[in-house]
């Protein structure tokens, strides 16, 4: 069985920790034989023992500087077995040196997670050789919805989404940042996509129908993200009297909603997108369920509020 040289929990651990695991491995290889790769061109499976003895090839300085959340990230793909064959190689110098591949290895060592990936060796060395790799814009998640067909709409989307992930984690509040979390991967957000199609319905509907409503909410994801929720728990009618109300504020609650937001809009110490959203989650609450109340207020220690469930409320109707 193998014992790896420096371990690290990579669920528990802090930058400074992360650091201090990299910097005794860093220590511990320099004590050490550095075996010969021998590896050649072509698919590899990269176990914990693996990527050590690859590590050992990646001196400070000829890589990128590791980031924790960049190898968590990485890590949580690889414990999910999500790491696809997407053909995105390990690199290696002609001197054996790794120059690209770090984080993809730290985060198999530390978790102990096997990924399989292609490997590039005997890379000729020349001056400044990392700051030609990977010198062009990386692939965001608005990229991939693009290529998934939701071009015109893909970056409110992702921002819906990665919203959606932070809320159903109930991560968010009122006033502050939100809670420490994993991050949705890029094919995360394409399948969340794919598999709420409610959601591609809901941003058009938002951002074509209610422009009025959009401005008053400020943020178009948080708004695309209420539209979705709507749609997707009641229907595009409620989506329509609801947003129409905002827009139009003949109604108390929504005249004071739009107050609200307008004197934050003014403010030294403005609402985050998360405390928009708790006062726009509040009000349509009140709305649908007919409270008669003047106006939502919001308490800073108060805990997020959540879209009233439709089944519930048919029971009770």
């Amino acid at each position: 069985m193998f014992n790896p040289a420096i371990t690290l929990d990579l669920k528990a651990a802090t930058p400074k920790t992360f650091e201090q695991a990299t910097e005794e491995f860093q220590a511990w290889a320099k004590t050490q034989q550095r075996e010969p790769l021998n590896l050649t061109d072509g698919w590899h499976t990269i176990t914990q023992e693996v990527a050590q003895k690859l590590l050992m090839w990646n001196p400070l300085g000829a890589n990128r500087k590791p980031k924790l959340g960049n190898v968590r990230f990485y890590a949580e793909q690889m414990a999910a077995n999500d790491w696809q064959k997407t053909g995105q190689p390990l690199i290696f110098t002609a001197d054996g040196i790794l120059i690209d591949g770090g984080h993809r290895l730290w985060a198999c060592y530390f978790s102990g997670k096997t990924f399989t990936t292609y490997v590039i060796t005997n890379v000729p060395t020349f001056a400044n050789i990392f700051a030609y790799i990977d010198a062009g814009r990386s692939r965001a998640p608005t990229d991939a919805l693009v290529t998934a067909g939701l071009n015109g709409q893909s970056a409110v989307i992702s921002g819906a989404i990665k919203l959606g992930r932070l809320y159903d984690e109930a991560r968010l509040k009122v006033k502050g940042s939100a809670g420490t979390g994993s991050r949705p991967t890029t094919i995360e957000i394409v399948r969340t996509a794919a598999a709420h199609p409610a959601l591609s319905e809901a941003a058009h509907l938002q951002l074509a129908e209610y422009k009025t409503a959009t401005s008053i909410i400020k943020f178009k994801d948080v708004a695309v993200f209420v539209a979705w929720q709507i749609v997707e728990r009641f229907n595009a009618d409620v989506l329509d009297e609801y947003m129409s109300a905002v827009a139009d504020g003949g109604i108390p609650v929504f005249a004071a909603l739009r107050k609200t937001l307008s004197d934050d809009a003014e403010a030294t110490d403005q609402m985050s997108k998360a405390g928009r959203l708790a006062y726009l989650i509040k009000a349509f609450n009140a709305w649908y369920s007919k409270q008669p109340i003047k106006k939502v207020t919001m308490r800073i220690d108060e805990a997020f509020p959540r879209f009233l469930d439709v089944v519930e409320q048919e029971e009770a109707a």
